[in-house]
């Protein structure tokens, strides 16, 4: 009898099988048939997080585990353990990493997540727009975090040509989201409407219709004013009730003067220099805005300059 042929044999270190899923992710993502999305989810979200797990190795080897204390060499060669899940994974990149992780980022992350926790293990629907949406900002979270981490000092060859081909398709990516928000936003202007931010998928896609918040990215609807108003207080100007409570301070928005909607008018962006009602659209520029003389609430000076509120007498 003839001598057994060998099989053929192929192996990957942590970053190369990171790279390898973010790669395939991507193929899948632009593939003709719609089911391959499902696959691009799972591939880049697996992907993302191996590259976190290559950060955390660089700290200790033993932190991959989920008890550190029964840690071994031999379990960790031969990848017999049991590993960090997804939160142990966040909180040891920046409680003992010390990487600082973009808020809203981790937040479209986290919903690619849950999405992918629903393809790979119940049922799902969902929109094209937002697969593509949510696995563009894992890819571009993956490649800074490649960038900012210096990860690429630790590339072979083959490391190197995976990033590349996945740089450039990121960039595909970039341009689609920029594409189809700029579409929204060009929609809203026309029709006299303000995007605001969807308290499902966090992209500022949502548009009132007769009263009816609606996001035309992920098409999810039924929200009403205060979650809209809560989700930009959070998302956009990164403020949450939790710390108001614990720290102290006061909300930065207030009832709208043109449409009476209760804490509706809120700062557009961090720079706080212009104030727009979520309701009405209403603009209103801070140095338009006051505290009251007598109850010192804030509130929209007219144009006879007088320093009470419409509330005092």
């Amino acid at each position: 009898m003839g001598k057994m042929e060998k099989t053929e044999e192929f192996e990957h270190t942590l970053l190369s099988n990171a790279l390898d899923y973010l790669e395939h992710g991507i193929e899948e993502i632009n593939g003709i048939n719609p089911s391959s999305l499902k696959y691009a989810v799972l591939h880049i979200f697996s992907g993302t997080i191996l590259l976190f797990k290559q950060k955390i190795l660089q700290e200790s080897w033993s932190l991959l585990f989920k008890d550190p204390s029964q840690a071994t060499k031999v379990k960790y060669a031969s990848g017999d353990f049991e590993g960090i899940n997804y939160n142990s994974t966040i909180s040891i990149i920046k409680n003992i990493c010390g990487v600082k992780l973009s808020r809203s980022r981790l937040v479209k992350l986290n919903e690619l997540r849950n999405l992918r926790n629903k393809m790979e293990h119940f049922q799902f629907e969902v929109t094209v727009d937002l697969v593509k949406v949510l696995s563009s900002n894992a890819l571009n979270l993956a490649i800074k975090f490649i960038e900012n981490e210096d990860l690429k000092s630790e590339f072979d060859e083959r490391e190197e040509e995976l990033f590349q081909e996945i740089l450039l398709t990121a960039r595909n990516f970039d341009h689609f989201c920029e594409e189809r928000l700029g579409i929204l936003k060009e929609y809203a202007l026309k029709n006299d409407k303000l995007p605001c931010t969807c308290p499902s998928c966090f992209s500022p896609a949502v548009i009132s219709e007769d009263g009816e918040y609606k996001c035309h990215l992920c098409q999810e609807g039924g929200f009403d004013l205060e979650e809209i108003i809560d989700c930009h207080l959070e998302q956009v100007l990164g403020i949450s009730e939790y710390e108001i409570v614990k720290y102290g301070g006061e909300y930065p928005n207030f009832d709208c003067p043109e449409c009476e909607a209760r804490l509706a008018l809120i700062p557009e962006d961090m720079s706080y220099k212009k104030y727009v009602c979520l309701s009405c659209n209403l603009e209103v520029e801070s140095n338009q805005i006051d505290n009251c003389s007598y109850c010192n609430n804030r509130f929209v000076v007219s144009d006879d300059g007088g320093q009470l509120c419409p509330s005092c007498p």
